[in-house]
């Protein structure tokens, strides 16, 4: 994963083979991330200002943004939880947020 840049790549099973990138996120900060069960393709992730659903071409579909329009940018150093829920733990000026409904 490359946090800044919005990216997820899946690891190659054999050294020196080249990463395959999953998703990207068109430049927004990517923090945790976990599939989707019954959704292939599609993950559930804290990325740029809140939690999202994102499908394989990286477009979102906003389950919350609580830190839009906010001066200081937000952080997401989220984990992904059990029963596809988004946690976003406390850290240094942040607040805790948690996503429990289905999009669909």
């Amino acid at each position: 994963m490359d946090i800044l840049d919005g990216a997820l790549y899946e690891v190659p099973a054999g050294p020196g083979a080249a990463l395959t990138p999953l998703l990207r996120t068109g430049g927004e900060p990517l923090g945790a991330v976990a599939p989707l069960r019954d959704h292939p393709g599609h993950w559930l992730a804290a990325v740029g200002e809140g939690v999202a659903v994102l499908g394989s071409d990286g477009t979102a579909h906003w389950l919350a943004r609580p830190e839009a329009g906010k001066s200081v940018r937000f952080n997401a150093p989220a984990s992904a939880a059990p029963r596809e829920r988004a946690v976003t733990p406390p850290s240094a000026g942040s607040n805790v947020y948690r996503q429990d409904r289905r999009p669909w």
